[in-house]
């Protein structure tokens, strides 16, 4: 998601992005919406962040968050650790905020079976993000992987 200093430009980048965001998520056919995982750096935080950054997001910046939930996709984190406040960025001033995150669409919510923020990618600086894992419990149909029989007759047609 595109990020923004509120230089004009910048600022209209992001809401332009965040709008066709919404827009893709409501024409999204309701089975595929269900099934969605949607993650990544988002560039902004929920209302109810702590520490709490008052005036520094715009009000289309935190109804992102609406945007997802009326789409019927759940923060797994919030999910899964309620009341736990994750960051997975650190500002020079060493300013903890969440940025990263993963929502799950209504078919995968009850298969939502952990995950976590880690930490080591971005202290080791190989990224200035944490990593965001999600551990899905679902159940697959097994393919059959037994080989098959080998050839006796070279396939020739004649």
């Amino acid at each position: 998601m595109p990020s923004s200093d509120r230089a004009p430009a910048k600022v209209e980048r992001k809401r332009a992005f965040l709008t066709t965001l919404a827009d893709t998520l409501d024409r999204l056919p309701a089975d595929e919406r269900a099934h969605l995982v949607l993650g990544g750096d988002y560039n902004v935080i929920a209302r109810d962040h702590q520490p709490a950054y008052p005036g520094v997001w715009l009000p289309f910046e935190y109804a992102l968050f609406d945007t997802l939930t009326a789409a019927g996709l759940t923060d797994a984190h919030t999910h899964l650790t309620p009341g736990v406040q994750q960051h997975s960025w650190f500002g020079r001033a060493g300013n903890g905020y969440r940025f990263d995150y993963l929502h799950v669409g209504t078919a995968l919510r009850d298969h939502l079976h952990g995950g976590d923020y880690l930490q080591e990618p971005r202290e080791q600086r190989l990224t200035d993000h944490a990593a965001v894992t999600l551990d899905l419990d679902l159940r697959v149909d097994a393919l059959d992987v037994r080989p098959t029989p080998p050839v006796t007759e070279p396939a020739t047609l004649f």
